[in-house]
């Protein structure tokens, strides 16, 4: 059976104004889909439901089969489900090194508080041949190009968390045309058995 993931009325209340009033739909793993709309339409609100950053007011979400407790989801709880949002501006992450921000909630590269370099540092030339780009392990996240802070971001999902629901809100906006040709190649290379939004 298929991976996938739906929305049933979904809805986001902020104080008497709505975010989302009702969005429902249903996606299927290997695919990819884009949500239109115009500024402050909730595009960026509803993907932050799904991610687990906002806590939707009504309505069902469904991961794997599974319904989502509305009241106890979380990033986290998302995460350990393979959900991975990558927001149109990246998180100030002061003083991470690319190193300390790969390996950060990913225990596959920590034993008994031991970090496996070597295992970071292969994951990190297979992003920059992936996705176009250089970085070291030491380079501080916050002083990279904020498009090369996203692709980061985008290659943490696919090759260190292995998401199968990858959530990009507009970061196409702020990437040049080769890295936007790369991330939309690496999308469609890796379109088998995943599901990106």
């Amino acid at each position: 059976m298929k991976f996938s993931y739906q929305a049933n009325n979904l809805k986001k209340q902020f104080g008497g104004k709505s975010g989302v009033s009702s969005a429902s739909f249903h996606v299927q793993e290997g695919t990819i889909h884009g949500i239109i709309g115009k500024n402050g339409a909730g595009k960026s609100v509803l993907m932050k439901m799904v991610s687990g950053i906002m806590v939707p007011s009504a309505g069902q979400l469904t991961i794997g089969g599974r319904e989502v407790e509305n009241t106890s989801w979380s990033p986290a709880a998302a995460l350990s489900e393979g959900v991975a949002f990558i927001p149109q501006d990246p998180p100030k992450l002061t003083y991470l090194t690319v190193e300390d921000y790969l390996s950060l909630g990913n225990k596959g590269f920590s034993k008994l508080g031991i970090i496996d370099r070597k295992g970071i540092a292969r994951k990190i030339s297979e992003i920059n041949e992936k996705l176009a780009i250089e970085v070291r392990s030491d380079d501080l996240v916050n002083y990279l190009p904020v498009e090369v802070q996203q692709l980061l971001a985008f290659g943490k999902g696919i090759f260190l968390n292995d998401a199968k629901i990858i959530l990009l809100d507009e970061i196409t906006a702020s990437l040049s045309e080769t890295r936007r040709i790369a991330l939309l190649e690496q999308l469609r290379e890796t379109v088998d058995g995943r599901s990106y939004t």
